[in-house]
Order: structure tokens, then sequence, then C-alpha cells
């Protein structure tokens, strides 16, 4: 039998989050302070969970729409801007 559309996002979003659970921690033994423990994923994966979160996201817009006939607003959001810093050349 063939997966509904939102059983397979049920199964992603389960993977997404046993990833993070079970990612290897770095730094500290305990989280104390907060932040002194934390994972280190590359920069490939993180658009993966970007673009994984941005098609879900449509997802539920388009079921909205079909449940309801309206979709939700879009939010305006501008993610903060950071600066590249100057490299010295070290790795």
């Amino acid at each position: 039998m063939e997966k509904s559309p939102k059983k397979i996002f049920y199964d992603n979003i389960k993977a997404l989050k046993v990833l993070f659970e079970n990612a290897i921690r770095q730094g500290s033994e305990k989280d104390i302070p907060e932040g002194s423990r934390f994972i280190t994923i590359s920069d490939t994966l993180a658009n993966q969970i970007a673009k994984f979160i941005e098609t879900i996201r449509e997802k539920v817009n388009e079921y909205e729409r079909e449940e309801t006939g309206e979709g939700f607003e879009p939010i305006n959001f501008d993610p903060p801007k950071f600066e590249k810093e100057e490299s010295d050349g070290r790795p």
C-alpha cells in the first residue's frame, strides 16, 4: 500500500527529530552554561533541512487550502543579515 502524502511528511518530520536527538554533541559534558554543548552540521545538511522545512510549509498550506478553501497568510520575515568575517587564511 502506498503511503499518503500526510504519512510521508509525518515520517520525515519524525526522522528530522531523531536526527537532532541523536546528533553527536560537542563541547561540555552538560549544557551548563546553556550553549556550551552543541552539534555541528554541514552547510549541505543545513540547506537540505531548510528545503525540507519549506516543502512542509508549502504542503501544509496546500492541505489547508483543500480543507478550508483558503491558505495561510504568508509571513513576512526578514532573516538577520550576518556580515562575512574577514579570513586571515587559516582554516
